[in-house]
């Protein structure tokens, strides 16, 4: 019985989530816990509003993140925590209304930054693709 997934419990509106618990107004989601208003997420918990994630622990009104934790109104990030409106970043921690930001922390309206250093869009493109991450 611990081995595989039970059936959706205290679930109300639930669209293909029939793994979900204590979850409502699902659509397409499989092992979420504690979520509302959530579509095609996988494998999470407490992720209201969000869409198209995986892999995350409270991740509220965020898109296409993966790997996320504590990380709100984000959109394209992965592998980040405690992250506040960013969206395209990458292993960062702590910043908030970030853009295009790679292995930052501690950032407050910044774009275009690895390893909080500024860098042009031109050299950022430049760094990530040096680096190899797409």
């Amino acid at each position: 019985m611990r081995q595989v997934p039970l059936p959706a419990s205290l679930g109300k509106n639930l669209e293909n989530s029939d793994f979900t618990l204590h979850s409502g107004n699902m659509k397409n989601c499989y092992l979420v816990i504690s979520t509302m208003f959530g579509e095609n997420l996988l494998y999470g918990y407490q992720g209201n509003g969000s869409k198209n994630c995986l892999d995350f622990y409270h991740s509220n009104d965020s898109e296409y993140c993966y790997q996320v934790v504590d990380t709100h109104s984000s959109y394209n990030c992965q592998f980040c925590k405690d992250l506040m409106s960013c969206r395209d970043c990458q292993f960062c921690y702590d910043c908030k209304n970030c853009t295009q930001c790679l292995f930052c922390s501690n950032l407050r309206g910044k774009e275009y930054c690895i390893n909080n250093k500024q860098l042009s869009p031109e050299e950022y493109q430049k760094e990530k693709a040096r680096i190899s991450l797409q």
